[in-house]
């Protein structure tokens, strides 16, 4: 399957463990509850792509390229990360546990619940700006010596609270809102979560919480 053609297809559920995906095209597929467990994505493209409870424990995703996609409840833990690319994606409650993670791009990107706790972060102190360029909270946890960014929440917010700070710190570098891409879309995103029983959210109509405002209780989630 190396360098296969796949874009926009249906591959939910597909077991594709330990194949050879490199420099597969599978951009807007639907690759949710994929299994790709000890799989070579290495360049493979996956821009704008559903990859919601995907498996890719082991996985080699060097290089691979995953940018506006959803990654909810993604299994990453001991994935080689060098040089991936999540830009502008949504990555909620996924774990990249003793992944290792050099050079990894998460520009624009809004991190929740994501797990990045006993990775090998391979970045270089005085370089390390890895987490800067994205929007998280309290909820992240980040690999052993890094600090959040200023601009996080230290508070775990709610999911409404969540997107409405990310859009509001978003625009305020003015980047766009929704963020670009098919599987952040009003209607892909909406399917995707709300079939995941993560509730539905109507994304451009969500309103942006400037991101210097104070934390107002209400949006703390519970503990």
């Amino acid at each position: 399957l190396s360098g296969a053609r796949m874009e926009g297809a249906n591959l939910s559920g597909a077991r594709m463990e330990g194949a050879d995906l490199s420099r597969a095209r599978m951009e807007g597929a639907d690759l949710s509850r994929a299994r790709m467990e000890g799989a070579d994505l290495s360049e493979a493209r996956m821009e704008v792509a559903n990859l919601s409870r995907a498996r890719m424990e082991g996985a080699n995703l060097r290089g691979a390229r995953m940018e506006g996609a959803v990654l909810y409840e993604v299994r990453m833990e001991g994935a080689f990360l060098l040089e991936a690319l999540f830009g502008h994606s949504l990555i909620w409650y996924t774990s990249m546990k003793s992944a290792l993670i050099s050079h990894v791009t998460f520009d624009g990107a809004g991190l929740m619940s994501a797990d990045f706790s006993n990775s090998f972060y391979v970045e270089p102190v005085a370089s390390r700006t890895t987490f800067l360029s994205a929007f998280g909270d309290g909820s992240v946890l980040l690999p052993e010596g890094v600090a959040a960014p200023a601009h996080w929440p230290e508070e775990s917010l709610t999911k409404s609270a969540f997107l409405a700070r990310w859009r509001g710190w978003r625009e305020s570098r003015g980047l766009p809102w929704p963020p670009p891409g098919r599987a952040l879309s009003d209607e892909v995103f909406s399917g995707a979560v709300f079939g995941l029983g993560f509730g539905l959210f109507d994304l451009p109509s969500i309103p942006a919480t400037p991101p210097n405002r104070p934390v107002d209780p209400s949006e703390i989630a519970d503990p």
